[in-house]
């Protein structure tokens, strides 16, 4: 009879020092609903900015406004901003600079990378000198901007944001990033890996501190880095846009299980909750870091 298959489980049974269960690796993805269409498009054009002709050339100027704040903010606060070669290994560079750069609490460098995006094309209309069509579907080779932070809490994060309309981000942190943090504010030892944790002089209380993150460590985080006004570089539709109109959409990418990268049914029921609650309150979050006002 043929022996049974060996699985991860069986590979790591007697080996493991402790368990822990925690958010990995957390992703959310940025946009901005009224520009994703084009009439959402011709409307920020002509009733947000104020231009009487809602013209293509507008979004060149608007990128070209921002990429200026982006590189006048990089030199007078002295941050390094590096170009990213194509095929670049981004997180070899970010090691590099971290390095180079160990600053707490602060953008450590800005990366450059052209990367595809889905953009908007447009048309003049038939018979209408000043009149354009936008529309979505147009693969566009802009410039991203990646802020790599050293956040207090957080530690390593970076934010990507890029420079062509309709201006999407994604912000990445990291739950075992968190835990670090606080285990070293609270002078508890550990042993750490790239991702995760070879060993805790307390992995009871470490436990205990991921069973802790939850949706208002993201709130902090999230205006902290893109709600509070000096940070405003960061968003180059504008500050009184983005607290029109600005929205996440939260995934969680890897949660991080002995089980590894097993299926999403070996999740226990105590982790599932946890993202569960980050789902449902991160609108609501993100309603009061974005609250919507009046505008003249």
């Amino acid at each position: 009879m043929p022996a049974a298959p060996v699985n991860v489980h069986d590979l790591l049974k007697g080996h493991v020092p402790f368990q822990l269960e925690s958010i990995d690796r957390l992703y959310l993805n940025g946009y901005v609903p009224h520009l994703q269409h084009g009439a959402g498009l011709v409307g920020f054009l002509s009733q947000h900015r104020g231009y009487p002709i809602a013209s293509p050339a507008l979004l060149g100027q608007i990128t070209g406004q921002f990429v200026a704040q982006v590189k006048a903010f990089a030199q007078r606060e002295g941050i390094p901003l590096f170009p990213f070669e194509r095929h670049e290994s981004k997180d070899q560079c970010a090691h590099h600079w971290r390095a180079q750069r160990p600053v707490r609490d602060a953008v450590v460098f800005i990366g450059v990378a052209q990367e595809k995006a889905n953009a908007f094309s447009a048309r003049r209309l038939p018979g209408k000198r000043a009149l354009f069509e936008f529309t979505r579907g147009k693969s566009v080779l802009p410039n991203y901007y990646y802020f790599y932070l050293d956040d207090a809490d957080w530690g390593e994060a970076f934010i990507k944001v890029c420079s062509y309309a309709p201006w999407g981000l994604k912000v990445y942190s990291n739950g075992h990033e968190w835990l670090k943090r606080q285990l070293a504010k609270e002078g508890i030892g550990f042993q750490a890996l790239d991702n995760g944790f070879l060993s805790c002089q307390n992995p009871e209380h470490l436990q205990a501190l991921a069973d802790t993150l939850g949706p208002e460590h993201i709130q902090r985080f999230l205006k902290k880095w893109l709600v509070a006004s000096h940070r405003c570089y960061l968003t180059p539709y504008g500050w009184k846009l983005a607290r029109l109109y600005a929205r996440l959409d939260a995934r969680v990418f890897r949660p991080a299980l002995t089980a590894m990268n097993g299926p999403p049914e070996v999740l226990s029921g105590r982790l599932k909750r946890a993202l569960q609650a980050v789902d449902a309150e991160l609108d609501r979050l993100l309603a009061e870091s974005f609250p919507a006002r009046k505008t003249a």
